[in-house]
């Protein structure tokens, strides 16, 4: 069915201005979404009083109606944001910034009401004072807290001598982009219902809290947790070794077999459906909108990595995006980190363990996989062991009761490698909302040949042919 316009209730003059602006906001410039340049006017037959699309130009009206979906989640937010701004100077709102929670009463309500998971705080806080650390982050206030607990010594597990805690940033408009995307929603419910029995190292929670479009996580302070080391994002630059990439492959495998083959009812209790960033009925709308508008953007600041071609096949890919998704998301699914670069991993003793899940989500394994190895290894390293390497991941799988084939584990990986070019093309198309500039354009370079190396475009149209 095309859409339909009715243009009897007005006059000509006013039906040349409705078509022109049709096409304005439809197409904006360029037909980017279908890669021609498109007349709507001309396109435009008259049928029964009414205005219908042919089927040769329906496929933008879609990215209309994703663009639309993504306006009302940007008003949602900015309705949210407003009543919270409105809602602080009663108390009726969570903390934005680290100095309203050193008040002790307000603290203590927070971890009282807060508490979850293996490691709730029980104690009553009887100073608590933020201190200069500087930990960097993209879209979050990170702050290490001094605390003393009233009749308890400080300095045991019970009663850590600092808490590290997570806010909102500052910024507004990353404040604004986080609430539309949700990914401050999604650690919040995975710290709040799966964090305790995830199988590998990970900070302690002892209080969550997420209200309108703010949040607090009050976690273990792994800067106080011996022998353990933490990486950051610009070690991506860098890139991980082979024997560091096999311990990191090893510790992705033991988290998704943990979860593989979980009943979907217990999934849609623990990180619902509405909060998965492609198959959310709400969210894909906005991912999909997000990803088209960020295309130009990204060729006009690196026209010679994300040329012409690239473009090409990535406007391909997101034409077929239901193909895609079905060939992605097959069952079995499993609880998959979503952001599983190195800076992700810290070093504790002989393991590893991982932070930040807000992107975490029921996937296949090997998109955790192919996700860590294409950010985090220099190309040319990766390449040359790049097959070794997702063997190696398939036989740890296997060896920890979730079967996966060396062969299925390869197609998988190639089929998800446009998953990371998505997240590059996203943060250095729109300003680099996630990371800093070097970095995003480092996980670009890679991505795109990565996309190249693995010929993802011949496994893209055995997907579309079926």
């Amino acid at each position: 069915m095309g859409l339909d316009i009715t243009p009897h209730t007005r006059t000509s003059s006013q039906n040349a201005a409705y078509m022109s602006y049709l096409r304005f906001i439809l197409l904006p410039g360029e037909g980017r979404v279908s890669g021609i340049r498109i007349q709507v006017t001309a396109a435009c037959k008259r049928s029964r009083g009414s205005w219908t699309l042919p089927a040769s130009i329906r496929r933008p009206i879609i990215s209309l109606r994703n663009r639309l979906t993504l306006a009302r989640q940007l008003t949602r937010a900015l309705v949210d944001i407003g009543l919270d701004i409105a809602a602080s100077p009663l108390g009726r709102a969570l903390p934005l910034s680290p100095r309203e929670l050193t008040d002790r009463d307000r603290f203590e309500r927070l971890l009282r009401s807060g508490r979850c998971g293996a490691d709730p705080l029980v104690l009553e806080p009887q100073a608590i004072v933020p201190t200069s650390f500087v930990s960097p982050s993209s879209n979050c206030q990170n702050t290490i807290f001094e605390v003393s607990w009233r009749d308890h010594a400080s300095g045991s597990a019970d009663a850590p001598k600092t808490l590290f805690v997570k806010q909102p940033c500052a910024d507004f408009r990353t404040r604004l982009f986080a609430n539309v995307i949700g990914f401050w929603k999604i650690e919040c419910a995975f710290c709040r219902n799966l964090a305790a029995a995830v199988p590998i190292a990970m900070p302690r929670i002892h209080a969550v809290a997420q209200h309108r479009s703010r949040f607090v996580l009050v976690m273990e302070n792994l800067l106080d947790r011996p022998n353990t080391h933490l990486f950051v994002n610009q070690d991506l630059l860098g890139g991980v070794d082979l024997a560091g990439a096999k311990r990191c492959l090893r510790t992705l495998a033991t988290l998704h077999a943990g979860f593989v083959g979980m009943d979907p009812e217990a999934r849609e209790r623990s990180l619902p459906l509405d909060l998965h960033p492609f198959l959310s009925p709400s969210l894909k709308p906005i991912m999909l909108a997000v990803n088209h508008l960020a295309i130009a953007p990204c060729q006009n600041r690196a026209p010679q990595t994300f040329d012409d071609e690239c473009a090409a096949l990535y406007r391909r890919a997101l034409a077929h995006w239901e193909k895609l998704s079905a060939a992605w998301f097959q069952e079995p699914l499993t609880l998959i980190h979503g952001d599983s670069h190195l800076g992700n991993f810290f070093k504790t003793g002989d393991e590893m363990g991982m932070i930040d899940f807000q992107a975490a989500q029921w996937s296949k394994g090997i998109r955790d996989v192919q996700y860590f190895l294409i950010n985090s290894m220099r190309t040319e390293l990766l390449a040359e062991h790049e097959r070794e390497l997702v063997a190696f991941y398939a036989e740890e799988s296997t060896r920890l009761g979730a079967p996966l084939s060396t062969e299925e584990a390869w197609e998988q990986y190639r089929g998800f490698s446009f998953q990371t070019l998505m997240t590059a093309v996203v943060s250095l198309g729109l300003g680099s909302f996630t990371d800093s500039d070097a970095v995003i354009r480092a996980m670009l370079e890679r991505a795109v040949a990565a996309n190249r190396r693995l010929d993802f475009a011949t496994w893209l149209d055995c997907v579309i042919a079926g």
